[in-house]
């Protein structure tokens, strides 16, 4: 089948990794081999008045397609304004707002990821998470830094509390050290982690653990 004649028509595709999608092709791009599915996206869940229809698209290599069939038109699924082929019509591209949505959504992803501590216990990680919840919360490579002013190394019990050398020097007081202790010793009582904590297994420069 000729990709560039098909354009509006209606198939089910199946990947060499055994994917399925369906819809209308949407167009065919020749420099890259690849062909753009047109799907209406599933509505969302719940009462009211449901949405305008919204679209997906899917972009596939041509190489990387392994069967077409062609399949009957979805009944409801032609959008608004839609030419004769029923496919969504080619509106104005807003590229600032595209933008903006691209860096919100990296800023969120590393937002995300820097709550994840690196070489730490699950212990500390579930203690980070439950701080995280009430407080400003952050890593400093394995120990736990609260509100920017106290700082909490392994074995992240209250006592291994301490205001960071930047507030004592700035005459800091010691209001926010007790309360981030009263805070950190009532969340481990509810992670049930009163115990003796765990400590993360290294293997030193000798190569003995």
């Amino acid at each position: 089948m000729d990709p560039s004649a098909a354009v509006g028509l209606w198939v089910k595709l199946r990947t060499v990794h055994d994917q399925f999608y369906e819809g209308q092709i949407f167009c065919y791009d020749q420099q890259t081999n690849t062909i753009v599915l047109q799907s209406q996206s599933a509505p969302p869940a719940g009462p009211g008045v449901p949405p305008p229809p919204k679209y997906d698209f899917h972009i596939l290599k041509v190489n990387y397609v392994k069967d077409v069939q062609p399949i009957e038109p979805k009944n409801g699924e032609k959008p608004a304004g839609a030419g004769e082929k029923g496919l969504v019509p080619v509106t104005f591209v807003p590229i600032e707002k595209m933008q903006q949505r691209e860096h919100v959504a990296i800023r969120a992803e590393k937002e995300k990821l820097a709550k994840v501590g690196v070489g730490v216990t699950d212990e500390a990680q579930d203690i980070f998470d439950a701080l995280s919840k009430t407080l400003p919360t952050s890593w400093r490579a394995d120990k736990i830094v609260v509100l920017d002013e106290v700082i909490i190394s392994s074995p992240y019990l209250p006592e291994n509390c301490s205001l960071l050398d930047s507030k004592k020097s700035n005459g800091h007081h010691e209001t926010p050290l007790q309360r981030v202790r009263m805070i950190l010793d009532g969340e481990r009582r509810r992670l049930g982690l009163n115990g003796t904590p765990t400590t993360a297994v290294g293997v030193g420069a000798d190569g003995k653990k």
